[in-house]
Parts: structure tokens; C-alpha cells; sequence
């Protein structure tokens, strides 16, 4: 599960920036 959320949180990064900036 810990290498499961590393690895989420690195596409979840790369995704954030995509809806970051269109969310607000």
C-alpha cells in the first residue's frame, strides 16, 4: 500500500497540475 500511494501521488501530481488550474 505504501508503494501504491507513491505511485499514486506521482500521477496524481502530474494531474494536478492539469485540474489545479482549471478547478480554480
Amino acid at each position: 500500500m505504501r508503494t501504491f500511494g507513491k505511485k499514486r501521488s506521482h500521477a496524481l501530481n502530474q494531474t494536478n497540475r492539469s485540474w489545479k488550474p482549471n478547478l480554480q
